[in-house]
């Protein structure tokens, strides 16, 4: 995974170097060669996502089903749902109070043009009751369907912590057969990854041949500010898990290292997942 994930940073180098070769030199013969591989990105990056919605209910079906087995169920899934609304909540708190600061001293104002569609969009973003509304969604094909991922792990909590009221026979049913499939989009995933260096150079290569040089620096600011608060975040979570979850750093470090080489690759919170 290691060498994957090197790979992965040169795949992104050299996709921002061929790039930027390729429109300093508009060349017609090039252009079309950007657009023959920039789908390739795109069929990589779905091949991950299409996995994203079954492995995240089968995984959160047998968590909840398996902790519901044990004796105190119920108070460690409230603890659980605790420490992941403290988490989320201090990462806000932090990144809204850092990120002003560090974007003001690394991106300059109007260096990255903003499409009027994505301004549109964020004008348009839902309330605070509609959030929490779709927690619980009516329809959780739809909710798979559209990707709402927060009301679709809450039924996949509830339906998870459900098989605990029925027989133990049925229960271990539903559970083996959860396992087995999680086991085998887990091997579609590492079949994808495989080409995961392909998949990122297709990505990188028209982004940096639509945006140019003046826009890059400013993006790679933009993408040092994000980083630097996800390392933030990041060294939060390894600690809470080194000291409330007693899970040995190294381990621990280890068994993230899949999920990130995804999360650099695609950019995809949702691949990752």
């Amino acid at each position: 995974m290691k060498k994957l994930s090197v790979q992965m940073v040169v795949a992104v180098l050299l996709g921002t170097i061929a790039g930027l070769l390729v429109a300093a030199a508009h060349s017609a013969a090039a252009d079309r060669a950007v657009a023959f591989v920039a789908p390739l990105g795109t069929i990589w990056v779905n091949a991950i996502l299409m996995t994203v919605v079954p492995l995240v209910v089968v995984s959160v079906i047998v968590a909840a089903a398996s902790s519901a087995e044990q004796r105190h169920a119920a108070r460690g899934a409230a603890g659980t749902f605790a420490m992941f609304l403290g988490v989320v909540t201090a990462s806000a708190i932090l990144c809204a109070v850092l990120s002003p600061g560090l974007l003001a001293a690394l991106v300059p104002a109007g260096a990255i043009p903003v499409p009027a569609s994505a301004a549109a969009a964020a004008q348009q973003q839902p309330s605070l009751s509609a959030l929490v509304v779709s927690i619980v969604p009516p329809n959780p094909v739809r909710a798979a369907a559209d990707g709402a991922m927060l009301g679709l792990i809450v039924f996949s909590l509830l339906f998870g912590f459900a098989t605990t009221r029925i027989k133990p026979d049925q229960r271990a049913a539903v559970v083996h057969l959860c396992r087995a499939v999680g086991d085998a989009l887990l091997v579609i995933v590492g079949w994808v990854l495989r080409v995961g260096p392909l998949g990122v150079f297709a990505l990188i290569l028209p982004v940096a041949t639509r945006i140019g040089l003046d826009v890059l620096r400013s993006l790679a600011g933009y993408m040092l500010v994000v980083a630097l608060l996800c390392l933030v975040v990041t060294v939060g979570a390894y600690v809470l898990a080194a000291t409330l979850g007693g899970t040995p750093l190294r381990r621990f470090a280890r068994a993230l290292a899949a999920p990130q080489a995804i999360a650099f690759g695609s950019r995809s919170s949702l691949a990752s997942l």
